[in-house]
């Protein structure tokens, strides 16, 4: 289906839209079709992996078989790259946006044929978003659309394995579910960013939160030694702000408590390990996110352990943002 033609939609669609053979430490392209509100693109990696040869299983390295693939980047003109976001932080939000994760059966890293169906889901329409449609992608304001998904391979799943992985029958289904409606909307805009810890520090900083809209959510996410371990043991308190203005300030373990109101599972039935959701609009209405486009920085300030030792440990923000309709309207 060509990008320049636009879709033919029923009121509700939901379809298959293309299907992209997997090619492992590459990227692939999807060019995404005019026509509707997109809610959301769900990218299926599925097929069988053939694994033969060799004799070492190897360590696997965070989210199985999540890291076969290591970035998803939206790029929609003409706002830039809309999204840009590695697969833990695409699965881990899932948590607090549906209350649970939804994580295919991990690699072992043995030989044999293994059938992958791992789901990550894109969103334009926020599930927990009193008005969810409020900020669907609005095809038609936009010029070129691209999904770009970086491909991972053996090396980027596990260390140490030595065994042949085999992708020949291995794809990624694109899928979306469009709406068709009469109106403009707002804009969602989600990154992440990385920050290694060279050590135990009480003023651990993250000092590239954006600024360029309004911050509606975050999620940090503490990984332990070169295996990318989520952990409990590294965080312990949280400030967000920009010089004197303070948003948030707050204990970890008051995080983690906050948090549940956000999902649906019982406590100790699904691990929440390393995981902390900010919702900077504590009721994730758009009207609610911090307004941040005039101020010249916000920093994260962490008080945090580094129990897997200098340069092993990090930690991970995966920011939400939204720009208002209005906002699009003066640029």
């Amino acid at each position: 289906m060509s990008a320049n033609a636009p879709v033919i939609l029923k009121r509700h669609d939901f379809r298959n839209m293309e299907r992209i053979p997997f090619l492992a430490n590459s990227a692939r392209f999807h060019d995404v079709v005019k026509g509707g509100h997109i809610l959301r693109h769900n990218v299926l990696l599925r097929g069988n992996v053939v694994i033969a040869g060799g004799a070492a299983n190897g360590t696997t390295i965070g989210e199985n078989p999540g890291n076969l693939l290591t970035r998803f980047i939206l790029h929609a003109n003409p706002h830039g790259d809309i999204k840009n976001l590695m697969p833990r932080s695409v699965l881990r939000q899932r948590v607090f946006d549906y209350g649970f994760a939804d994580l295919d059966a991990a690699l072992t890293g043995a030989a044999g044929t293994f059938a992958l169906n791992q789901p990550f889901t894109l969103h334009h329409a926020l599930p927990r978003s009193p008005i969810s449609v409020e900020t669907a992608l609005w095809t038609s304001g936009l010029g070129a659309i691209q999904l770009e998904i970086q491909c991972g391979s053996r090396d980027t799943q596990f260390t140490g394995n030595d065994r042949a992985f085999d992708f020949t029958a291995v794809t990624l289904d694109m899928v979306d579910a469009r709406e068709i409606m009469p109106s403009a909307t707002s804009l969602i805009i989600e990154t992440d960013q990385v920050a290694v810890i060279a050590g135990a520090s009480a003023r651990f900083r993250i000092s590239d939160i954006p600024t360029g809209n309004r911050l509606l959510s975050g999620l940090l996410m503490t990984e332990s030694t070169a295996a990318q371990t989520l952990v409990d043991t590294i965080l312990n308190s949280i400030r967000v702000g920009s010089g004197t203005i303070q948003f948030m300030d707050v204990n970890a373990n008051d995080v983690r408590f906050d948090a549940r109101r956000f999902t649906t599972l019982p406590q100790g039935t699904q691990s929440q390990a390393g995981l902390y959701f900010l919702p900077f609009s504590p009721d994730l209405t758009l009207k609610g996110a911090i307004d941040v486009r005039n101020l010249s920085q916000v920093v994260g300030e962490l008080d945090v352990a580094n129990p897997g030792g200098a340069g092993l440990d990090r930690v991970t923000l995966y920011t939400r943002e939204v720009k208002f309709l209005e906002d699009m309207r003066l640029t």
